[in-house]
């Protein structure tokens, strides 16, 4: 049986998505193991980060989340990917690096700082998923989550196809 091809719209979407998780969990892990902040305040991080998102969806249309490349796009549609993965990552670094100064007083110095290890978490993530396969990074990233939360966090095995009718809907 023949597999068909998602739509570009499709797989922008889902990059969007993935993306933009990916990152979140980046973030939240950077400021548990490198600031030392507990869950109840992750938590606090998290919601006001949803808020402002949501009220920025109220002002314009907003896309979310997915993809990583470790090499250079090779085709049009690689280079689309790449670019939707990037808005997703910088909408939601800007929700988060807000809720940060609106919650913990975070300024420019620490503001970076959470930048840098939030990427090097990011990094970390691509080249295990390449090194060990995706499946082994996501249990990683999922058990740092866990870790920084104290509350169970579970992936998402739901297939793509899956994914698209429920946004769809959504």
């Amino acid at each position: 049986m023949k597999k068909n091809k998602m739509s570009l719209t499709t797989e922008l979407d889902l990059t969007r998505e993935g993306t933009a998780e990916m990152t979140r969990w980046c973030i939240l892990i950077a400021l548990h193991q490198s600031f030392g902040i507990g869950a109840a305040r992750l938590n606090k991080i998290l919601a006001r980060a949803e808020k402002l998102g949501q009220e920025s969806l109220d002002v314009a249309m907003t896309v979310n989340d997915r993809g990583t490349v470790l090499r250079s796009p090779r085709t049009r549609r690689e280079e689309q990917l790449r670019m939707a993965g990037d808005v997703a990552a910088s909408m939601v670094w800007t929700l988060c690096a807000e809720a940060c100064i609106e919650e913990l007083g975070f300024g420019a110095g620490r503001l970076n700082r959470l930048k840098e290890e939030a990427l090097a978490n990011y990094r970390q993530v691509n080249e295990e998923g390449h090194a060990d396969g995706l499946d082994v990074a996501m249990e990683h990233l999922r058990r740092c989550a866990q870790d920084a939360l104290k509350e169970e966090v579970t992936v998402d095995e739901q297939p793509d196809e899956d994914r698209v009718k429920q946004s769809e809907r959504d």
